[in-house]
């Protein structure tokens, strides 16, 4: 047989003497090689998958240094501390205590109980004011404060006095620039100080819709607050000392007035009357006390009687002078 006889046949692999008839050679016969895409998509899913497993390496040692950080700082827990007494128990013979055996799983699960224990986020467990959680609702921030707000000059107010005084002040304030409900309730808080602030961070969030509401929230917080109502037996409980003043009982007696609600002047005038001992003051009120209608016209009777009474006084000053000055 001549030599052109042994060229293979183009397409036809050919066999080993040596195997079996239905043997393929190299362990390749009945397999398709790869095209060149499939093997560069081969490549890149090998390439991916390496970079994630390189990822996943360096967060596990993230979390294992992270985890040496907080054992070391924090006390161990009734767990580990339970492995620890096995391995002393039952010492390199001890299950717990083999390589790759359970105290390696048992090891893993107290690692991830203690980072899920310390490292997840403890919302709800916080007590106190949270700064960063607001009050007010979602639809109170639909419209911008206006730009002349910060030039009002707001009052402020830290818990210690009449909440309804503090209240009366600022609605005065914000009046001035034609505010809106929205604009009311973000500028409130910021007239807050001390107690009240603290009170103030300390509610849920998005509780306050209106300032409606947000002024009886505030009322009743600090209702104890609230200054006494005066009535008409504090005015009558209120005397001229034996040595004070005219001018002085008078302001005295005026500042309970202005609190006492529902009274007449000249159910005032009758009180006034018979809490002083200024004769002036006392003959001019019986001729007029029961024609006076307005305070002011209480007012101007009762300056009118302590002018009179300081004249008289300087007047009786002049006529006995005080006998150390006569004799030097």
């Amino acid at each position: 047989m001549d030599g052109s006889s042994n060229t293979p046949v183009k397409g036809v692999v050919e066999r080993s003497p040596l195997r079996a008839p239905d043997a393929p050679a190299s362990g390749m016969r009945g397999m398709e090689m790869p095209t060149v895409e499939e093997e560069m998509e081969m490549e890149d899913r090998v390439k991916s998958q390496g970079q994630q497993i390189s990822s996943m390496q360096e967060s596990l040692i993230q979390i294992l240094a992270m985890l040496k950080e907080k054992e070391s700082d924090a006390p161990e827990s009734s767990g580990r501390k339970a492995v620890k007494g096995k391995r002393k128990e039952g010492g390199p013979s001890s299950p717990v205590s083999t390589e790759g055996g359970e105290s390696e799983k048992e090891e893993d699960d107290l690692n991830l109980g203690f980072l899920e224990e310390h490292l997840k986020p403890s919302y709800g467990k916080v007590k106190g004011p949270n700064i960063l959680q607001n009050p007010l609702a979602r639809s109170l921030f639909r419209t911008q404060v206006p730009p002349n707000f910060s030039s009002l000059g707001l009052p402020t107010y830290d818990g210690s006095s009449d909440p309804a005084d503090h209240l009366s002040a600022f609605m005065l304030k914000m009046q001035l620039i034609n505010a809106t409900d929205a604009d009311l309730c973000k500028a409130f808080p910021v007239t807050f100080s001390g107690h009240c602030r603290t009170w103030y961070t300390s509610l849920p969030e998005g509780i306050i819709e209106d300032f409606e509401q947000f002024t009886t929230l505030f009322a009743s917080k600090f209702a104890s607050q609230r200054r006494r109502k005066l009535t008409v037996s504090s005015l009558i409980n209120c005397k001229q000392g034996r040595e004070e003043l005219l001018t002085d009982f008078y302001d005295r007696w005026n500042t309970i007035a202005c609190e006492v609600q529902g009274i007449s002047p000249s159910v005032a005038a009758g009180n006034l009357r018979m809490s002083t001992h200024s004769r002036e003051l006392r003959r001019a009120l019986i001729k007029k006390e029961h024609s006076l209608k307005e305070w002011t016209d209480l007012d101007r009777l009762v300056r009118k009687a302590i002018l009179l009474e300081e004249a008289m006084a300087i007047e009786e000053t002049a006529k006995h002078p005080n006998p150390r000055e006569t004799s030097s």
